[in-house]
């Protein structure tokens, strides 16, 4: 069982490796993610992506920062759902 897990491992790594390398993420600098235009698919008030690098001087601060928003945004739109079924009841 051993063996298979780490062929596997060795597969994942290889696949996480390549898709770092399509994202051109590096330790000094990132980028959003690319956006693929579909042509009449935009709707109205799209805009398109920040698609430029930025430098990333405190990686963990910046992930620190990055799980803070996420889960406060996360945390305000369940606040908001349970609000809507009280008002509803």
């Amino acid at each position: 069982m051993g063996i298979v897990w780490h062929n596997d491992f060795a597969i994942a790594r290889e696949r996480l490796r390549d898709w770092v390398t399509i994202s051109s993420t590096r330790l000094d600098r990132d980028r959003a993610t690319r956006v693929t235009a579909w042509p009449g698919g935009e709707a109205e008030d799209f805009t398109p992506p920040d698609t430029t690098e930025h430098p990333v001087t405190d990686r963990t601060d910046d992930f620190l920062a990055f799980v803070d928003e996420r889960v406060a945004a996360r945390r305000a739109e369940q606040d908001r759902v349970v609000q809507e079924i009280i008002d509803s009841e």
